[in-house]
């Protein structure tokens, strides 16, 4: 009979859980979270106007540039402990 933890390492269910942690697919997943921004910017065009669409503006741009520093760190970080 076959090891689970083998049959893993060889490219059976667990393999292919595992691959959805690597590669062009953790960036496609991470940059997925930038929908909720795009929706709250659409929320901002049609309920704001004057000074508080540029707060929000203000704070969606902000929430944007922190959560890509955020993602280049954790990349750039985590290529360098393997």
């Amino acid at each position: 009979m076959e090891d689970a933890g083998r049959r893993g390492a060889l490219g059976g269910a667990e393999g292919d859980s595992l691959r959805w942690t690597s590669g062009w697919r953790r960036g496609v997943l991470a940059a997925g979270m930038f929908v909720y921004p795009a929706v709250t910017a659409v929320g901002v065009a049609q309920y704001s106007h004057g000074v508080a669409a540029v707060a929000g503006y203000s704070i969606v741009f902000a929430f944007c540039c922190c959560y890509a520093l955020a993602a280049y760190s954790f990349a750039r970080g985590s290529r360098s402990r393997m």
